[in-house]
């Protein structure tokens, strides 16, 4: 499966310039950390024009299939990416790995009082 972001979508939640990639903490770093950092982050992903994607789709999802991220782009300006998503669990989650640690109180099975019960159904008390 293939997750396809808008990329000024997520600019504006996590405030990311699309022309310098995600931040990194700079404070004990040099210039030329960032300047490789940019150099890794825009050379590992394919930039394609929407007429481009649109005409070899197939080729490139098997791409994306393996692991690769895709920029569309719109007159050479970023405004999608299209990425794998995270693979499907094969096993089950296991059940009980805070066993012990949590203690719910007896209070908690008792009914909601009135007027608390009222507010969860949109009802005034």
């Amino acid at each position: 499966m293939v997750a396809v972001v808008a990329i000024e979508e997520r600019d504006q939640r996590s405030g990311v310039d699309p022309a310098v990639g995600p931040p990194i903490e700079t404070r004990h770093f040099s210039g030329t950390v960032d300047r490789t950092r940019n150099l890794v982050y825009f050379s590992t992903m394919i930039r394609l024009n929407i007429h481009e994607a649109k005409t070899h789709l197939s080729r490139y999802l098997e791409r994306v299939a393996r692991g690769e991220t895709i920029v569309l782009c719109k007159r050479n300006v970023p405004v999608a990416e299209i990425r794998p998503l995270p693979a499907e669990r094969t096993r089950p989650r296991p059940v009980g790995l805070a066993r012990g640690e949590i203690e719910v109180p007896a209070e908690f099975f008792l009914p909601l009082p009135d007027d608390l019960q009222a507010a969860f159904e949109g009802r005034n008390p």
